[in-house]
């Protein structure tokens, strides 16, 4: 599971991916608790450290999903407060 902080966040989160194997690229899909789709899109790591800026995000709670093809790398939750 990757790290995600800062948790509560409110300008951008980070989701530490050192222990995940990343072959190329992947997708990240952010969803609140209803399953409403915020963000589903590739990105390009370089490093193991992927940062989005969480701005436009209501306050709440959210689910993340980073996958590449059909397999789930990482899921996990968060909080914009």
């Amino acid at each position: 599971m990757a790290n995600v902080f800062p948790n509560p966040a409110n300008e951008e989160i980070n989701f530490d991916l050192t222990d995940i194997p990343l072959d190329g690229s992947v997708r990240l899909r952010i969803t609140n608790i209803t399953g409403q789709t915020f963000l589903d899109r590739k990105v390009y790591g370089t490093g193991n450290l992927l940062t989005v800026g969480v701005t436009t995000l209501p306050t709440g709670t959210y689910t993340y999903c980073l996958y590449q093809k059909d397999k789930i790398l990482t899921k996990g939750k968060f909080i914009i407060n």
